[in-house]
């Protein structure tokens, strides 16, 4: 039985694509596929380095974002701290500007009770003749000798006495 030219050709044909398939797939895993596979690897190296990466980098975030809220939490205290420093200094400053008026007042009151003790002494030192030379002129005059000199002497004592 023989088979017809055209059956052969198509057999033929089919023959050649299945050899020329054969000699493609052979070629392609001689020489390409090694190529592909060893590509893909860098690849895959390539993509675990960069996720490596990012979990580096993500982790530096959270560091950056955690020394971030603790350094705001450091500045927030301590500028609480120059608050609470700077109202003691000054309630500091006025209990210091208090006591400077109260030391001031107290100065300026003992100087013009000085003052007025001097103004007394002075009037005391200047009239204190005439009054006891008018006293004694008016006394002499109402009073014998004696009574007056008594009289006289203990006031100039009781006088005396008030200056002291």
């Amino acid at each position: 039985m023989f088979l017809s030219p055209y059956v052969i050709a198509i057999t033929f044909r089919l023959l050649n694509v299945v050899l020329l398939f054969v000699l493609i797939v052979y070629t392609f895993k001689k020489y390409a596929l090694q190529g592909i596979r060893d590509k893909i690897k860098e690849h895959d190296v390539f993509l675990a380095g960069l996720r490596k990466q990012k979990k580096i980098l993500k982790q530096e975030h959270d560091d950056a974002q955690q020394q971030y809220a603790q350094q705001e939490r450091f500045f927030t205290v301590l500028k609480n701290n120059i608050n609470v420093w700077q109202r003691a200094v000054e309630q500091q400053k006025a209990v210091c500007r208090q006591e400077h008026e109260q030391r001031a007042q107290a100065i300026t009151k003992k100087m013009n009770k000085q003052l007025q003790e001097v103004a007394l002494e002075r009037i005391r030192q200047e009239k204190l003749p005439d009054i006891v030379r008018n006293a004694r002129n008016t006394l002499e005059k109402e009073y014998t000798q004696e009574q007056g000199e008594v009289f006289l002497q203990s006031l100039i004592k009781r006088l005396g006495k008030e200056q002291a």
